[in-house]
C-alpha cells in the first residue's frame, strides 16, 4: 500500500466550518456526534426482541410509529445474501424508516460468500434480463412520502461468490430510491466491488437514484479493500436522475474502476469542500479507458455548482463534462450549462485538467481556480 494511504480518511470536522469560498456551513445534526437519540419514535434494537437480525428490526419499528428511526449500538449487522425485494437486496429499509448508528464502529454488510447463484443469474449482466446495469445491492431506502436520515454507521463490502464458484461477484452498496429530501451523515462506505466505469461494471458505492432534495454531511467513500487495500471500487457516488441535491465535507477516494462522484441527468447540485482523489486506474499504471476515473464527472447534467473541491491523484481528468448528441426525442440531449467551480484546489501538483466531452461546448465559470488545460473531446 502507498505511503500516502493512511492519511486519506476524512479528517474530523467540527459542527461548523467555513468554505474555501467563504460560506459557513453548519449541521444540524453535529458532525462527529456518536451519541444515539432517543425520543417516543427513536426504537433501539436492544429493545426489540430481535437480537441482531436488522431487517426485523427494520421490518418491526416500521409499525410501531409514522416517522420511526432504528438505532443500532456499536456492532456488525448483517444480511444472509440479496433475499429482499424480489432478491436483490441485502437490508431493505422500509418507507419513512430512518437508520442511525454509534458511529464506524456500527457495521452493515452482507454476509460473506452468501450470494446465491440464483441472484447472480437473476441480476448481474450479461444474464440480468431488465437492463445492462448490476441490480444487485446491499441496502435499499424505499421511497416513501417524508424524508429519512441515515447516519452514523458503515457499509462494508464483503467478498461474495456462489456456492462451487471461486468468482467474486459485483454489486452496488447504500442505495436511495426516490425518496424525497434523504439527509446522509457521517457515514463511510467501502470496498464495494467493480470493474469498468460503464454498465455493467460500473457499480456505485452510493447512488442517489430519483427524488430529490438529498443533503449530505461528512460522509466518506473508500474504494479499497478493507482487508488488503487494493482499489476495487466502482463509482464513489452516484448522482442519477436527480436535482436539488447539496453536500457538505465529503471524501472520495480509490476508486479503482470509475469516478469519485459521477452526475447523470440531474440539476442543481452544490458542493462544499468535496474531497475527489486516487480515483481510477489509467493506462500508464496497467489500466485503460475503462478503467480511468475524473474527480468530478458531470453527464447530461446542468447548474452544478462546487465550492472549495480538492482534487488530486485522478486517472482521467480533474473534471469532466459531458454532453450527448443533439436529440430531438431526449430533452437532456446537446450542451449543458451551468456549471462553476470557486477556489478548486490541487492536492497532486499536476496540471488542472477540465475535460468537455462530445456535444459539451460549453465551458464552467471558472472564479479563484488553478489556471485549467481544457481536454476538447469531440
Amino acid at each position: 500500500m502507498p505511503a500516502w494511504a493512511s492519511a486519506r480518511t476524512q479528517p474530523v470536522r467540527a459542527a461548523a466550518t467555513t468554505t474555501g469560498a467563504g460560506v459557513s456551513v453548519i449541521n444540524a445534526l453535529a458532525y462527529n456526534s456518536d451519541e444515539r437519540p432517543t425520543g417516543e419514535t427513536y426504537f433501539p434494537i436492544e429493545d426489540l426482541g430481535v437480537g441482531n437480525n436488522i431487517q426485523a428490526a427494520l421490518n418491526k419499528v416500521a409499525k410501531l410509529a409514522a416517522a420511526p428511526t432504528l438505532t443500532l449500538p456499536a456492532g456488525v449487522f448483517e444480511a444472509i445474501g440479496f433475499s429482499q425485494s424480489a432478491d436483490y437486496i441485502g437490508i431493505l429499509i422500509p418507507p419513512n424508516v430512518s437508520l442511525i448508528g454509534s458511529g464506524r464502529d456500527t457495521i452493515l454488510r452482507v454476509r460473506p460468500d452468501t450470494v446465491t447463484a440464483a441472484q447472480v443469474q437473476r441480476w448481474v449482466p450479461p444474464t440480468y434480463p431488465l437492463g445492462t446495469t448490476n441490480g444487485l445491492q446491499v441496502i435499499r431506502a424505499a421511497r416513501g412520502s417524508i424524508p429519512i436520515t441515515l447516519s452514523n454507521f458503515t457499509v462494508d463490502g464483503t467478498v461474495q461468490r456462489p456456492a462451487g464458484s471461486s468468482t467474486k461477484t459485483l454489486y452496488n452498496g447504500l442505495v436511495l430510491a426516490n425518496c424525497p429530501s434523504p439527509t446522509l451523515s457521517n457515514l463511510l462506505v467501502r470496498g464495494i466491488p467493480g470493474n469498468l466505469n460503464s454498465p455493467p461494471g460500473e457499480t456505485f458505492s452510493i447512488n442517489i437514484l430519483g427524488g430529490s432534495g438529498a443533503s449530505f454531511y461528512n460522509v466518506e467513500v473508500d474504494g479499497r479493500d478493507a482487508v488488503t487495500g487494493t482499489k476495487i471500487a466502482g463509482c464513489g457516488v452516484g448522482i442519477n436522475s436527480t436535482s436539488n441535491v447539496v453536500m457538505y465535507d465529503c471524501n472520495l477516494h480509490d476508486m479503482g474502476y470509475s469516478h469519485g462522484i459521477s452526475f447523470w441527468q440531474s440539476t442543481d447540485v452544490t458542493t462544499y469542500n468535496l474531497r475527489s482523489e486516487f480515483n481510477g486506474v489509467g493506462r500508464e499504471n496497467g489500466g485503460g479507458g475503462g478503467t480511468s476515473g475524473t474527480g468530478i464527472n458531470s453527464e447530461k447534467s446542468r447548474n452544478t455548482v462546487h465550492f472549495a473541491p480538492r482534487l488530486g491523484g485522478n486517472s482521467l481528468s480533474s473534471m469532466r463534462y459531458w454532453g450527448s448528441p443533439l436529440s430531438s426525442t431526449d430533452a437532456r440531449s446537446g450542451d449543458t450549462g451551468g456549471h462553476r467551480v470557486v477556489n478548486a484546489v490541487l492536492t497532486d501538483g499536476k496540471p488542472f485538467v477540465v475535460r468537455l466531452d462530445r456535444a459539451q461546448a460549453t465551458r464552467p465559470l471558472l472564479t479563484s481556480c488553478p489556471t485549467p488545460v481544457w481536454d476538447r473531446r469531440p
